[in-house]
C-alpha cells in the first residue's frame, strides 16, 4: 500500500472520529486518536511502517530537508526557481522584493507533477496549486537527487495540524473537509479497527492527465536565467511512461 496507490474508497465516519477524538498535545508529543474504542497512532513510526520505511533513519538522524529547516539556513531562491520554473519565470514578489509564491503556470512539467502529488498526499493546504515559499523549498528538496526528505514525519505533522484546527485561510476544516481520509482509514484498518469503505476518492492521476494539464510547451525553448517578477501590490499569503522521480522518495510510489 503506497501513497500513490491508496484504497479506492474510505470510511468517512472513521475519518471524522479520528479528527474529533485526537489526543491534543503539543507537536512534539504523542500523535494519536481514539477511534471506535481503540487508540490509533498517526506518528512517524506508524506512518513509516505503513509506507514500508521509505527512508531509513537512525535514532536521532534527520533528513536533509529537516536539517536545513532546523538550522534556518537560507535557500538560494534563484536556484530554487531555476529547478522549479520554466525558462524566464520565477517567484512572484512583494513590494520589497521578497519572494511570495511560484504560480503553477510558471512551473515546469516535473514540478507540476510533483506539486499535484505533494498537495494531494503530503501537505494539506486546500485546493491550491500556487506554492508559497516554504512549500517551494519542500518541493525543491524533493526534486533534488542529492537531498533526502522524510515524508513520514511531514505527513504525521500535517495530520496533527489538521486535527488541531491549524488550517489555512480557506478554513477547510470548518467547511467540513476531511484531511487525509484515505490514509487515516487505512491506518485505522491496519491497527485493528473495522472500517466500511463507502466514499470514493478521486481517481489516480494518469499520464493522460499529466500530458494535458502539466506539460508546459515553454520547456521546448532554450532555458535562460530566471528573474524575480515584481508584483507591487501583492501581499504575502499565509499507463505509460512514469515521470522521473527523486530516488530518495521514489519508494513512496512503488
Amino acid at each position: 500500500m503506497k501513497l500513490a496507490d491508496p484504497l479506492p474508497k474510505f470510511d468517512p465516519e472513521i475519518a471524522r472520529d479520528c479528527h474529533a477524538n485526537a489526543y491534543f498535545v503539543d507537536s512534539l508529543g504523542e500523535k494519536r486518536s481514539k477511534v471506535r474504542g481503540s487508540w490509533i497512532n498517526y506518528d512517524r513510526a506508524a506512518i513509516n511502517e505503513f509506507l514500508g520505511n521509505p527512508l531509513p533513519l537512525e535514532s536521532g538522524q534527520r533528513c536533509d530537508f529537516t536539517r536545513k529547516w532546523r538550522s534556518q539556513k537560507f535557500y538560494d531562491e534563484m536556484e530554487v526557481a531555476r529547478l522549479i520554473c520554466i525558462p524566464n519565470r520565477s517567484y512572484q514578489v512583494g513590494p520589497t522584493g521578497n519572494p511570495l509564491r511560484i504560480l503553477r503556470g510558471d512551473m515546469n512539467t516535473l514540478a507540476q507533477v510533483w506539486t499535484i502529488f505533494l498537495l494531494a498526499n503530503i501537505v494539506h493546504i486546500g485546493h491550491v496549486l500556487d506554492l508559497n515559499v516554504p512549500i517551494c523549498h519542500l518541493l525543491y528538496c524533493i526534486m533534488r537527487e542529492d537531498l533526502t526528505v522524510d515524508v513520514t514525519t511531514i505527513i504525521s505533522k500535517e495530520i496533527h495540524k489538521f486535527v488541531r484546527y491549524e488550517v489555512n485561510k480557506r478554513n477547510e476544516k470548518a467547511k467540513g473537509a476531511l484531511g487525509f481520509p484515505a490514509l487515516i482509514t487505512t491506518l485505522c484498518q491496519d491497527q485493528g479497527v473495522e472500517v466500511e469503505l463507502t466514499e470514493k476518492i478521486q481517481p489516480s492521476i494518469t499520464n493522460k492527465y499529466f500530458e494535458h494539464f502539466c506539460t508546459h510547451p515553454a520547456e521546448l525553448e532554450h532555458p535562460e536565467e530566471p528573474q524575480l517578477e515584481q508584483q507591487a501590490m501583492e501581499q504575502p499569503a499565509d499507463e505509460e511512461q512514469q515521470p522521473q522521480l527523486n530516488k530518495n522518495v521514489q519508494n513512496i510510489y512503488w
